[in-house]
């Protein structure tokens, strides 16, 4: 009932949290860091160097990395339907993935994207299991703070890349992928 009334004012939000975020910007940065920066710049950069399918099927991995993650970090141990679950959801998106046609993963080629992808899930399964600990403030500042945080943290490799490349050309057709219209 609030959101509408605050006009998606995100400022609104931080000043009702002011006093949490103040006491746990430190893990808000290193999350912000970790889930929204880094695991998006690697996951992006890897796809210049990798196919989809390997990408996708890296993914997967995820839920076994984020529970390995807990293991290690908080000595938290899954029961034997987690574990199932995990190995079902795998062999499911390989098989989506595959189109079905298992014979394609002894044709699959590894090259540097697939590295980054394996870092950024491990980072990505680092950002989730501190979820765990995240500070108990209202979902849309904790999303608003670390989408801000994790943007400043991308900040000195924009600004590398435009002093290394220049400008990028905002012609129609980059204008209309910005905007999300295929077709422009």
């Amino acid at each position: 009932a609030l959101a509408p009334a605050m006009g998606h004012n995100f400022f609104f939000v931080y000043a009702l949290c002011l006093k949490i975020l103040k006491r746990e910007w430190k893990l808000l940065l290193i999350m912000s860091l970790l889930g929204i920066a880094a695991f998006n710049t690697l996951q992006y950069q890897a796809l210049h160097t990798t196919t989809a399918i390997n990408g996708a099927l890296i993914q997967t991995t995820m839920p076994a990395v984020i529970i390995l993650v807990s293991l290690i970090l908080y000595r938290e141990r899954s029961t034997a339907v987690q574990l199932l679950g995990v190995l079902l959801c795998a062999a499911g998106a390989v098989m989506i993935v595959m189109r079905g046609r298992l014979t394609l993963l002894v044709q699959l080629d590894f090259a540097t994207g697939d590295f980054l992808i394996v870092v950024a899930v491990l980072l990505y399964a680092l950002y989730s299991v501190l979820l765990k600990d995240r500070p108990a403030i209202h979902p849309l500042a904790f999303l608003s703070v670390t989408f801000s945080l994790g943007a400043m943290g991308l900040l000195p490799f924009y600004l590398g890349e435009l002093l290394l490349r220049g400008p990028m050309d905002l012609d129609l057709r980059v204008a209309g992928k910005i905007l999300g219209h295929p077709f422009i």
